[in-house]
This record gives C-alpha cells, structure tokens and sequence, in this order.
C-alpha cells in the first residue's frame, strides 16, 4: 500500500462577487490586504494521502476580496530550501517577509526577486524540492 499524498492548494475567483473560494491540502492561502498578511489556512491532510483519509473532506473557504488584494499559493519547495551561511532551511517566516516586503511590485518584478534570493540562498547546495509559487492581484 502507497501511503503518499499531494499537497494542494486550489482557487476559484468570482469577480463579479467579489469572492475567492479555496480549498487546501497542506498547503495555504497567503492574502495581503493593506500591507497585513494573512494566512487561509488549508486541511490538515493530503489529497489521496492514504485509506483512512478517503471519506474526508475538504473545507471550502469563500473569502471576500477587494480590489488591491495580494493573493499567493505555493509549494513547500522555497521554504523548505537549505541554504544561506549554515546551510538551514529558508522557512516559512522568511518566505512570508519577503512576500510582504515585495508584494507591491509588478509581477515579474517580484519573480525576479524570488529567484535571485533562492539562488543566492541555496548558492552551491542542491534544490531539494520543487519551487512553485503563484501570485495574483484583484
């Protein structure tokens, strides 16, 4: 038996309702709205983790938006990076610091920023996971 699962996170975004609906396996939601971050956070269990997890299911958040929102989903891949002086993990605070430092910029600005500060993190280390990271604006 395979006792695997996939981290998820899942959007939906009604924008003549102003609502984003999201689901999470693991992974969260990251909101900005006036320069505070706030975390959605998702269900405490893979997507097809195991058998005593088939029955569950997922909550299904329906969060207001407004115009100006930040929103990102990722994987676990950037936080969980080794790397800088001792060789640790970049972790989930600082990821959220530097979203909350670089949120205002336009998109590809802030890919830039992203991928310049975890190659520089991980310099000559191996990547360990993969790095995704999604971001939108209302």
């Amino acid at each position: 038996m395979v006792n695997d699962g996939m981290d998820l996170a899942l959007c939906m975004i009604d924008l003549e309702n102003m609502v984003l609906e999201y689901a999470g396996a693991i992974n969260p939601l990251y909101m900005i709205r006036d320069k505070k971050l706030d975390i959605i956070k998702g269900n405490r269990f893979s997507l097809g983790q195991d058998e005593h997890n088939r029955n569950q299911v997922f909550i299904n958040n329906k969060i207001k938006i407004q115009k100006n929102d930040v929103f990102y989903i990722f994987s676990d891949g950037y936080a969980d990076q080794f790397g800088g002086k001792n060789g640790k993990k970049f972790k989930r605070g600082k990821f959220k610091k530097l979203l909350l430092n670089i949120h205002d910029l336009n998109i590809n600005e802030q890919k830039d920023i992203l991928k310049e500060i975890i190659l520089k993190w991980k310099a000559n280390l191996e990547q360990v996971d993969d790095i995704l990271i999604i971001g939108w604006k209302i």
